[in-house]
């Protein structure tokens, strides 16, 4: 985020946090920093806030601004868009078979979630869930989950992660969840514009002193004596 002029202070505005004075950044965020450029032909600067590997989070209004009476300040939005709304902008997806190939349909692509239809896990654990679509000519376009028939992002809560490999053959997308609660039980769907979807239910329980549930710590081995595995 650039701003010229001879120095000045960098604040995000959501919170009113003050990330940088000058070139020494106040922020314990590892992530921000700022790039100083003299120029003297000018007689400005340029104060360059950056920020590292960015999250939706970081979304919002920055100001940047000099210590006048009265303030001198520009404020620039900053717009981090999720990569799963992207996705999600060509889906639903339709597409019509040339009529050569209508008469000869190949056999549908069915999305599979690994492992029984119920998943059983308590509350506090780390869980996964992984889903294949397989003999593809060519990859998805979209690849993402639903919840209880909603889109499921990253953004629905902290703690969750996606991960989606879309590729000629075998396309697989892994969804996990940190900390489960009684809130994370539901429907989950594994859905693309080209295959049936797959659906499993979640049931996440209270857990006690002693009854932690146990299981495999990796989706490429997702069944467990339990159903879904506690990583």
């Amino acid at each position: 985020l650039p701003c010229r002029v001879k120095e000045v202070s960098w604040m995000r505005l959501s919170d009113v946090t003050i990330l940088s004075v000058g070139s020494l950044a106040f922020s314990s965020d590892i992530r921000v920093s700022v790039v100083h450029i003299h120029r003297p032909r000018i007689l400005a600067d340029d104060w360059t806030l950056l920020i590292n590997t960015t999250t939706t989070m970081d979304s919002g209004k920055y100001e940047c601004s000099v210590n006048t009476m009265p303030k001198i300040s520009h404020v620039v939005e900053l717009v981090v868009e999720d990569p799963m709304d992207i996705i999600m902008q060509d889906s639903p997806y339709t597409y019509t078979l040339p009529e050569e190939d209508a008469q000869y349909p190949g056999p549908s692509a069915m999305a599979v979630i690994s492992g029984p239809a119920t998943h059983h896990v308590s509350s506090g654990s780390t869980i996964g869930l992984e889903c294949r679509i397989s003999h593809l000519s060519t990859p998805p376009t979209s690849l993402y989950w639903k919840k209880e028939g909603k889109v499921f992002t990253a953004r629905d809560r902290p703690g969750i992660s996606l991960e989606s490999e879309k590729v000629p053959g075998v396309s697989t997308t892994r969804l996990f969840i940190s900390h489960v609660t009684t809130d994370d039980s539901g429907q989950y769907s594994c859905c693309s514009d080209i295959a049936t979807p797959d659906t499993v239910r979640l049931v996440v329980t209270r857990a006690s002193p002693g009854s932690a549930l146990t299981g495999h710590n990796s989706c490429s081995n997702i069944s467990s004596t339990h159903g879904l595995p506690a990583l």
